[in-house]
C-alpha cells in the first residue's frame, strides 16, 4: 500500500510535541494554539497570567480583560520552524469592569512535497506524488469580568479547523475553552489562575476524535514601583508524568510609552522593546531557539488603541 509522507519539520509540527500517548489523545496541546500570541507577553518569557491587562489576555489569562482600558486593535505575523506562516488579529472592547475580545488565528504552509513508497524503510525508494498545502484556522472570544473591587473572573472559548489540502481524510476540526481568575491585592501584587483546555476535543475526517490533557497556570506579578513589573508563572499539565514548566519576565517603563523587556521562557531567553506614538503602539520581541523556531526568532506587534 501506498505510504504517504510529508516533510520531516512539517510532521514534527503537526504533532503534538509529546511522547507517545493513548489512543484518543492529541498530547500536551494542540500545536497550532500554542505557539503564543502578543510579542509583548512573548518577550515576557511568557509570564502573564498575573499580568493580563491588554487585548492578548483572552489568550493568557481571559480575567484579565477585566482591566482593559480602550478599544485595542492588534496584529502580528511571523514563521514557525522558518517555513510555517502564523497569522493573528485581534479586537478587544471594553465596557464598564469588563471587556470581550474576539481574534482570528491562522497558521499555514504551502507546496509540502508529498512522496509515496511501497517500503517503509528508511533507504527505500520514493516517488512524488505532487504538493499539498496546509491550512489551521481559530476564532478565539474572551471575556472577563470584575466581580468585585479584587476579583476578576473571565473565560475563552476557540473553535478551530484544519484541512491539509491534497491528502485525503486530512481535515480536522475542534473545540477548546479556558478559565480565568485574578486577584489583585492592589498593593503591588497580582496573583493569577488558568485552567487551560478544560474543555475540548478535536475531531479528524477519520471519525476519530482526541483530546488534551488540560493545564493549569499560577502565576504571580508584582509592581515593587510603577516603572517595573516582575511575573512568574508555573505551567503544569493535570496528568501523570508531566513535569512543571517555569516562566519569568519582566518590563520596565523607562518614559512614556516606551518599555524594555526581559524574560526566561523555559529556559529560553527572550526580550523586547515597545514605543507609542499617539494611539498607535509597537512592540519588538527576541525570542530564543525553542521548539517553534530553529534559530533565534523576531517577532513585532502593531496595535491602535481608540
Amino acid at each position: 500500500m501506498l505510504k504517504k509522507s510529508v516533510l520531516f519539520f512539517f510532521l514534527c509540527f503537526l504533532s503534538s510535541f509529546a511522547n507517545a500517548v493513548p489512543i484518543g489523545q492529541a498530547g500536551r496541546e494542540i500545536e497550532f494554539l500554542s505557539a503564543g500570541i502578543g510579542t509583548r507577553a512573548l518577550s515576557m518569557g511568557n509570564a502573564f497570567s498575573a499580568v493580563a491587562d491588554d487585548v492578548n489576555a483572552h489568550y493568557y489569562n481571559p480575567a484579565g480583560l477585566s482591566q482593559l482600558k480602550h478599544t485595542e486593535l492588534t496584529t502580528m505575523q511571523t514563521k514557525l520552524l522558518e517555513v510555517v506562516d502564523y497569522y493573528y488579529i485581534a479586537l478587544g472592547i471594553p465596557a464598564s469592569n469588563n471587556a470581550f475580545v474576539l481574534s482570528w488565528l491562522q497558521a499555514s504552509v504551502q507546496n509540502i512535497p508529498l512522496v509515496s513508497t511501497t517500503d517503509p524503510g528508511i533507504n527505500s525508494d520514493v516517488t512524488p506524488e505532487g504538493f499539498a498545502d496546509y491550512y489551521a484556522n481559530a476564532l478565539i472570544a474572551g471575556y472577563g469580568c470584575k466581580v468585585s473591587r479584587s476579583l476578576s473572573l473571565g473565560v475563552s472559548a476557540v473553535g478551530f479547523y484544519k484541512d491539509m489540502a491534497g491528502i485525503s481524510q486530512g481535515k480536522g476540526a475542534g473545540f477548546t475553552m479556558s478559565l480565568g481568575v485574578l486577584y489583585d491585592t492592589e498593593n503591588g501584587f497580582k496573583y493569577g489562575l488558568v485552567l487551560k483546555d478544560i474543555v475540548n476535543w478535536q475531531r479528524w475526517s477519520t471519525t476519530r476524535t482526541e483530546i488534551v490533557i488540560p493545564t493549569m497556570r499560577l502565576g504571580i506579578s508584582w509592581k515593587p514601583f510603577d516603572f517595573l513589573t516582575n511575573a512568574v508563572d508555573l505551567e503544569q499539565q493535570l496528568g501523570n508524568g508531566h513535569y512543571p514548566i517555569w516562566h519569568l519576565g519582566s518590563e520596565l517603563n523607562l518614559f512614556d510609552r516606551f518599555r524594555v523587556r526581559a524574560g526566561l521562557d523555559s529556559g529560553t531567553l527572550t526580550a523586547g522593546i515597545s514605543a507609542g506614538i499617539y494611539a498607535i503602539y509597537f512592540d519588538y520581541g527576541y525570542l530564543g531557539e525553542d521548539r517553534y523556531n530553529l534559530a533565534s526568532a523576531h517577532r513585532v506587534t502593531v496595535g491602535v488603541l481608540f
